[in-house]
């Protein structure tokens, strides 16, 4: 018999000798919580030890759980306001419309800032009310047009860029094409 066999390992072997030593960690309780982890155990056939492993792993696994379940949550609620948002105001074209409407009104708006230096907001100052009511009316034919078109993607991409191109000034009325804008398309595209 060889020395190393010899010398035989006191105590019981481990559990789960794959797994190597594992770390301890020492806590204090209070007394009604240290008898509820005891029969806790004793009905689960498991040490004190590894009744404390499997609640605080069982407690990341819940917070796990619920930060899915708030993602979720999330995701449904927002489907549920948009919904809510779309039936409010006649279905998701009309919403889509007015979202692309409050975009252009928010560009020129800008605009109106810049060019009129007025401290009045657009609805208070007449220049800056004329301008933006001129520059976005043109766009309400175009966006209705564009959303009754969306089975075309084709179509529906030229108009995209087309408007994206009038809308940062690159082009006048006419560029989004005759008919869009009804027939005074071109003559309203001067400034």
């Amino acid at each position: 018999m060889s020395e190393a066999e010899a010398q035989k390992k006191i105590g019981r072997p481990a559990k789960n000798p794959g797994e190597g030593k594992r770390p301890t960690i020492t806590f204090r309780c209070r007394g009604p919580l240290h008898e509820r982890i005891q029969a806790s155990a004793r009905e689960a056939d498991r040490s004190v030890s590894e009744e404390v492993e499997t609640r605080l792993d069982r407690s990341y696994l819940a917070d796990d759980q619920h930060r899915d379940n708030q993602e979720v949550l999330a995701s449904i609620t927002q489907r549920i306001v948009l919904d809510v948002l779309h039936d409010y105001v006649g279905g998701k074209h009309n919403f889509n419309a007015g979202q692309r409407f409050a975009h252009a009104l928010k560009y020129h708006q800008a605009e109106a800032d810049a060019k009129f230096r007025s401290e009045d907001p657009w609805y208070i100052d007449a220049d800056k009310k004329k301008y933006i009511r001129d520059k976005v009316s043109d766009l309400v034919g175009f966006i209705i047009d564009e959303l009754a078109d969306e089975t075309d993607p084709e179509e529906a991409e030229r108009r995209r860029k087309a408007l994206e191109d009038f809308t940062a000034g690159r082009g006048g009325l006419s560029a989004l094409g005759q008919g869009y804008l009804g027939p005074s398309a071109g003559n309203d595209a001067k400034d």
